[in-house]
């Protein structure tokens, strides 16, 4: 997992460097708080959402869950989480 950011070459060391005493699956993808060293969230579909209403410059037309794909994408989260 290189980096500009990290010199990590697993995800396993992030979650270690972040969240030392981490007793759960090292999953990606992750994101991480680098300020305040701590995961924000390792979970795609919380991702997507947290992205979604940051509204980043130059994006604000970009809709990661358009309300018209809202239940297919649900019903595919919910299945994913289900494996």
């Amino acid at each position: 997992m290189p980096s500009n950011l990290h010199p990590f070459s697993a995800v396993r060391e992030v979650y270690d460097n972040v969240s030392p005493g981490w007793k759960g699956r090292c999953t990606a993808p992750l994101l991480v708080d680098r300020i305040e060293r701590r995961i924000v969230s390792n979970e795609s579909s919380d991702i997507v959402a947290l992205i979604n209403a940051m509204r980043l410059p130059g994006c604000n037309s970009v809709d990661l869950r358009p309300p018209s794909l809202a239940t297919p994408i649900d019903q595919m989260c919910e299945k994913v989480r289900l494996i």
